[in-house]
């Protein structure tokens, strides 16, 4: 569907959101992936994956890193790991922190055409901790558990901008890296 049989479906909606509508309609592509969140938030996965597509090459991050989701599992589509990955990779060189993640995340169960690498995806989840992504936290935390590389050691770039309040009252994940880094 074209653009703006979405933005009519969208307009019907209970979720509809004027501003994102406006913007999309006045031609911004940003605010067109927003539409396409909003129909995903909402379990409408076909609506979602066609507003993406229609900004596919815009070389929006977030658009590629939406499809690849799409694919991941199966939400408008056929589930497809392999094309989740070249999604996922669209986005990680854009620089997005989830496109990061997320090729760390096909790093880690082996799929997409890959093997199955956890020092690779540690690395992926890193970089993406270090942009802030706090799921890539969340997999550090957790790999530190199963895997004995002791890749947390010598890493500070994830605690940058932590600070020493948030520290203190354990209000965010860095905090739960800093505690891992001191037991070990």
């Amino acid at each position: 569907r074209s653009r703006q049989e979405l933005l009519k479906i969208y307009k019907e909606k209970s979720f509809y959101n004027e501003t994102f509508y406006n913007e999309a309609n006045a031609g911004d592509d940003v605010a067109f992936c927003n539409v396409g969140s909003d129909f995903a938030m909402n379990h409408h996965f076909r609506e979602a994956f066609e507003c993406w597509k229609n900004i596919e090459l815009k070389k929006i991050p977030e658009v590629y890193n939406n499809l690849g989701v799409s694919y991941f599992y199966g939400n408008g589509v056929v589930l497809n790991y392999k094309k989740a990955l070249e999604y996922y990779r669209l986005s990680a060189s854009l620089s997005n922190d989830f496109g990061i993640y997320n090729v760390g995340v096909c790093y880690e169960l082996g799929v997409g055409g890959i093997s199955k690498d956890i020092p690779q995806a540690i690395e992926n989840f890193k970089l993406a901790a270090s942009l802030g992504n706090k799921e890539a936290v969340k997999s550090l935390i957790r790999l530190q558990g199963y895997y004995d590389g002791g890749f947390l050691q010598n890493d500070t770039p994830y605690f940058m901008g932590t600070s020493q309040c948030e520290i203190e009252s354990g209000t965010n994940y860095e905090y739960e890296l800093i505690r891992l880094k001191n037991i070990n």
